[in-house]
């Protein structure tokens, strides 16, 4: 199964499948591992539900009808695409540390 680690000045979290692992520096823990949640693994990695967008997807409509900010708004989509432009230049890097854009 693959397997994504990233370690912080806070913590830990680990992302392997589907399942999430969370790990602070103070001691606390959380583990989320949805089981109808089937992710991409061996010959097709891109086999994955799309479920979790969809729940995005619905609160943003739900949002526009109940005129209020979706749960998930442009600024944390644009957080989550930062960290993956840095993983990837990370691994072009052969894994050398490399800043997340803020």
């Amino acid at each position: 199964m693959e397997r994504i680690e990233i370690i912080g000045t806070l913590g830990t979290a680990s992302l392997a499948g589907t399942g999430l692992t969370l790990r602070w520096q103070d001691g606390r823990s959380e583990d989320l591992l949805p089981d109808d949640f089937p992710g991409g693994t061996g010959a097709d990695p891109m086999a994955f539900s799309h479920v979790a967008y969809r729940g995005v997807w619905t609160d943003f409509l739900d949002a526009i009808d109940e005129q209020r900010v979706p749960r998930i708004t442009l600024r944390d989509a644009l957080k989550t695409h930062y960290l993956i432009e840095a993983m990837l230049q990370s691994s072009a890097q052969d894994g050398a540390p490399v800043n997340v854009r803020r």
